[in-house]
């Protein structure tokens, strides 16, 4: 969403503005035809610039409108949609509710230009048009909940995140250093399991502590978020860890590097075929 400009009060001033200037277009032409046809040799007076030119910017973003679909606004219907946007800065509606209403008023806009009618005729003011928009009762950031998945979800999508990360890149070590010995020491079955399983519960765990940047100053959550990852993530290690260490190869039989390089690859592969099926949504990544 675009950033908060100017005040209010402006927004009216700038579509007087625009409108005086359309009627006296006319005129300025004539005159100006007329100057050059007597062969004036006066200097063309300096027109100071108007309040919709100071306000004009090529850099201006309005939420949920392509560059596309404004640079097909003139400039004076660019004016209008930004005077809105402004005005619009100062409710808490919620960013989907405005995009989708910044998009129809362009879309509008664009159609009556074909027609010659102005944001004027269409809307009033930008003020009326505010107003008219407030009516509506969108909802609010704050009555919009998050979506998120339910949890087995978000902690399979993390499981084949980090578990299958992990188990590819210890194949990929093991046959780097094909050895007698490292290949003993690698990964067994049980292990790849409890990797696979632990990563996915710190994922989970860390999901629910995400912290919100656009929360007050002290409540935005980073120390709790950091916390829980930090210990999340030890517990996670520390359990391959320890099944490798204690665990005898006889029970947690060792599984070659190949073998650990393709499931990795494989179930990494398969984290995106899922996400996708499923639409996960509300993990970190």
């Amino acid at each position: 969403m675009s950033e908060e400009k100017n005040t209010t009060p402006q927004t009216d001033e700038v579509v007087e503005t625009l409108e005086r200037e359309e009627s006296t277009e006319t005129t300025e032409t004539t005159t100006e035809n007329n100057l050059n046809k007597q062969g004036s040799t006066n200097k063309e007076t300096e027109k100071p610039q108007s309040l919709s030119e100071q306000m004009s910017s090529d850099d201006y973003v309005i939420y949920g409108v392509t560059p596309e679909v404004f640079n097909q606004l003139t400039k004076k219907n660019q004016q209008f949609i930004i005077a809105v946007d402004r005005q619009l800065q100062q409710t808490d509606i919620a960013p989907s509710a405005l995009a989708a209403v910044y998009l129809e008023i362009a879309e509008t806009l664009i159609q009556g230009q074909s027609t010659g009618q102005t944001a004027k005729h269409l809307y009033g003011t930008p003020t009326e048009a505010v107003a008219v928009i407030k009516e509506q009762k969108f909802p609010t950031q704050d009555q919009l909940e998050p979506v998120r998945s339910p949890d087995w979800q978000i902690a399979l999508d993390g499981s084949l995140i980090l578990g299958s990360i992990y188990v590819a890149l210890t194949g990929f070590s093991l046959i780097n250093n094909a050895t007698e010995e490292v290949t003993y020491q690698g990964m067994g079955i049980i292990t790849v399991i409890v990797n696979y399983i632990m990563a996915g519960l710190a994922m989970l765990q860390t999901s629910k502590v995400l912290p919100n940047p656009d929360a007050p100053k002290g409540k935005k959550g980073y120390f709790k978020y950091f916390g829980v990852a930090t210990l999340s993530m030890v517990a996670w290690i520390l359990s391959v860890v320890l099944t490798s260490t204690f665990i005898p190869p006889s029970i947690n039989i060792p599984v070659p590097g190949e073998w650990l390089l393709g499931i990795g690859l494989a179930t990494f592969a398969l984290r995106f075929y899922l996400k996708r099926k499923l639409n996960i949504q509300g993990g970190i990544f």
